[in-house]
């Protein structure tokens, strides 16, 4: 028993010893950041005014603030604290969102498809083999069905989905921050309102096999529709609108839907909230849009009583800039051509507004005094570009002064291959293309410790340009 005591005690102490001497030399070896070039391509003066703040993290306990210009030495700042630097940011609020439409939680709208899902797992577990069951929408719903969840101040409404695939345990509402009678309500509503005809065509197979002691699932969806928003949430009022097309497959281009049914038509709608309701009888349509065209991004400024779209119309995407206070359009400029095989997202910042079309495309607007944007640079990668465009978007930020365009990557986990960590790339672009690329190295990627966790990571970073 004494033995064992001051084995422990011995083990306690040199687990507490290297610990304390890791954090020891990576404060001492750390306080000396400096980078180191991979690989480097034209114009050194385009990087002119251009730095960076990145903040690192060991354990979120040894913390790196460096302040970075390319090519220059860090000024680097080395601290310890218990918690990380706080997020200042405003909270993000998803606003209205829709559940994954699942045979699993077919119940909740169709007791005669769920008798038969569960007639099928009896055959497939009585030994008849791989059940196939054929559902066409059309056969069971005149709307669709649809599940939708609400995340605004102060109120939330979640679906928690059947928990088990085996399980008889049916899914089912969660509310917080208003009461279930008007949570209920308002689901009520948003579904009287929002009616879809179900497209025809629509037929979802799933094959059911004994596996073990459970079940496998297999499926194939053909003109397939799944409810779902895009909205933007305001201090008292939440926007939004609605998916209108079937899912493109191999053999299916994507469908529009009728959406007559709708008061208004397609387009933007609203409903009010407060503290703890949502007013959902004065739910209305805002602004009607052309059921040819598909909202495939909607957002907002609130001091600026604006929406974005970005837009499907006549196979091209628009971006469009809405006046809420009239609900009219106030500008709109074709950005690229556009189908189903492409997608399209945004970056905006400091009065810039940024398109990217399928990772290698890209457009860069500026707003104007009056309120209009103006094109400021366009870039289209070649396919033998060097730089990998569409994996530096993934973890980045951005900044321009109307005549560059920076982008600065980082990636604590590059799969580099040689172990290391803590790389970073800096693009910059003009209206002739890419005039730069640097690739760095850190040397707090070489501190790696004895386990993954221990890695130096970055937690935070933002790109400036003057």
């Amino acid at each position: 028993m004494k033995k064992t005591l001051i084995f422990l005690l011995v083990l306690i102490f040199s687990v507490s010893s290297l610990t304390v001497f890791t954090g020891y030399k990576l404060h001492n070896e750390g306080k000396n950041v400096s980078y180191t070039v991979v690989s480097e391509y034209g114009d050194r003066s385009l990087l002119q005014g251009v730095s960076a703040d990145i903040y690192y993290s060991h354990y979120e306990r040894l913390l790196w603030d460096v302040h970075y210009v390319p090519l220059q030495k860090p000024e680097t700042k080395v601290s310890f604290q218990k918690i990380m630097k706080q997020n200042e940011a405003s909270p993000h609020y998803f606003g209205l969102t829709s559940v994954y439409f699942s045979l699993f939680d077919i119940k909740i709208f169709s007791e005669e498809l769920y008798n038969s899902f569960q007639r099928a797992k009896k055959e497939s577990a009585e030994g008849k083999g791989a059940v196939t069951l054929e559902i066409k929408m059309k056969d069971h719903f005149e709307y669709y069905p649809f599940l939708p969840e609400v995340d605004l101040p102060g109120i939330n409404i979640s679906y928690v989905a059947s928990p088990f695939l085996d399980s008889d345990r049916e899914g089912a509402y969660t509310y917080a921050g208003i009461t279930e009678e008007r949570a209920e309500g308002f689901i009520k509503a948003l579904r009287d309102h929002i009616k879809i005809p179900v497209y025809e065509n629509d037929t979802r197979t799933t094959v059911i096999e004994r596996s073990g002691s459970g079940h496998m699932y297999s499926s194939y969806y053909e003109n397939v529709y799944e409810e779902s928003f895009q909205s933007q949430v305001f201090s008292d009022k939440l926007y939004f609108t609605v998916n209108n097309r079937t899912d493109p497959s191999e053999n299916n281009p994507s469908v529009l839907l009728d959406t007559s049914l709708i008061p208004g038509g397609y387009g933007i709608y609203s409903v009010p909230y407060s503290e703890n309701d949502i007013i959902y009888e004065n739910m209305t349509t805002e602004m009607s849009l052309s059921p040819e065209s598909t909202v495939l991004n909607l957002w907002g400024d609130e001091e600026k009583e604006e929406l974005y779209l970005l837009i499907r119309e006549n196979e091209a995407c628009y971006f469009k800039v809405i006046d809420i206070k009239t609900m009219t359009e106030k500008f709109s400029e074709r950005l690229f051509d556009y189908t189903d095989s492409d997608w399209v997202s945004f970056r905006g910042f400091g009065g810039f507004m940024l398109f990217i079309r399928n990772g290698i495309e890209m457009k860069l607007y500026e707003e104007e005094a009056n309120g209009q944007y103006k094109e400021r640079l366009t870039y289209k990668e070649a396919e033998d570009n060097f730089i990998g465009l569409e994996y530096l978007l993934h973890n980045s930020e951005w900044a321009s002064d109307g005549e560059r365009l920076v982008l600065f990557s980082v990636d604590s986990f590059p799969d580099s291959g040689d172990g290391r960590t803590n790389r970073h790339e800096i693009a910059v672009f003009t209206k002739d293309g890419l005039g730069y690329y640097l690739k760095e190295d850190c040397s707090l990627g070489e501190m790696i410790t004895w386990n993954f966790s221990g890695f130096i990571t970055v937690d935070e970073f933002s790109v400036n340009i003057q």
